[in-house]
Order: structure tokens, then sequence, then C-alpha cells
């Protein structure tokens, strides 16, 4: 397909978690253009997914990204590095992808670990996977910067959070253009 289309699509939020978010390089500005993502898929009816890597051990989903999901997301916990090796995650995913939905639009951290096994899966498993790479991180800016490379590399479509939110809109003036477009100032 190439080109994201809102009801092909959906949106997961990888691990970005309260206790793993103090050192990610750029962590704010991550939070922000994933908050930024959550709200157009709310408002365009994609659906939303969020990981949490054992959340015993490295607490929940950032308390800005709770707010903006307000319940309207399936937060699932994994212990794998990888969303498709953990079996509630991956049945999940299918479902979504059965109602047409086979277009995935990944945030989270971090970029070479969790980000990187679930893309490279999804990917061999055949959804056409994109990463919003501003609202993508790790520990290190040189390892988000590598991550992003291979996964370009093995078919990744590496895009920024704005092009996904504009290509699911798709024209200007409509509703949910104009209560988006505040997203962009």
């Amino acid at each position: 397909m190439m080109r994201l289309q809102r009801k092909m699509s959906q949106l997961l939020i990888v691990d970005i978690q309260d206790k793993v978010l103090a050192p990610i390089s750029g962590g704010k500005e991550l939070v922000q253009n994933a908050s930024r993502l959550i709200k157009a898929a709310k408002l365009l009816k994609v659906p939303v997914t969020v990981s949490e890597q054992a959340p015993k051990e490295h607490g929940h989903t950032a308390a800005a990204l709770r707010r903006e999901l307000a319940g309207d997301a399936a937060v699932l916990a994994k212990m794998h590095f990888s969303c498709l090796h953990d079996e509630a995650l991956r049945s999940h995913f299918e479902e979504t992808r059965d109602t047409g939905r086979g277009q995935i639009v990944i945030a989270g951290i971090e970029a070479h670990v969790s980000v990187a096994q679930t893309a490279l899966d999804m990917i061999v498993d055949g959804y056409e996977v994109f990463v919003a790479a501003d609202a993508v991180g790790a520990r290190n800016a040189a390892r988000r910067d590598l991550a992003l490379a291979r996964l370009r590399q093995c078919g990744a479509h590496i895009v920024d959070g704005e092009t996904v939110i504009w290509e699911w809109l798709e024209k200007a003036g409509t509703a949910e253009f104009t209560e988006l477009q505040p997203l962009f100032k």
C-alpha cells in the first residue's frame, strides 16, 4: 500500500512507562508526539493498543499518555520484548488485522529493543509497518538512529507523527481537520 489509510491502520504505543522514560533521550518530546498520535487516532477511530513491559517492575504507561487514552485503548502487559511473542498481544493484533487493519503505526521505547523487535516480527508476519520516528526513543540517540536505519532497511516505513496524522486525515475542510489542526501549531 505504501500510504497510510485510517480505515486500514492501528496505532501501537510500546512501553512508554514512567519508570523507563526518565533516561530516554528526548523523552519529553517523545511523549508529546505520542500524545498527539493518540489524540488523532481516537478522533479518527483508529484502534490504539498499548504495551507495558513488566509493569510490576517498570510501572505503567506514562501518566500524560494514560490521561490522553482515558480508557480508549487495549493496554496489555508483556514480558517478551517483541509484542508478537506475547500471546495476548499477538491475538489482539491478529483480530484487529482481521477487520482490515493491516497497517500498524508504532511509537515507543526503546527503539533498538522492544520497538525494533516488534516491528521486525510484524514485517515478517505481513503487517505494513510505519515507525513514527519522532515518537520513538532510546537512552542513547545513536542507538535510536541505528535502530531506525535498520528498520528502514528491513522494510519499515520511517515517518514522523505529523505525516501519519495528515495521511489519516486525507483532506482539509472536515470537522476532524478543524479539530486536529491545533495539534500542528
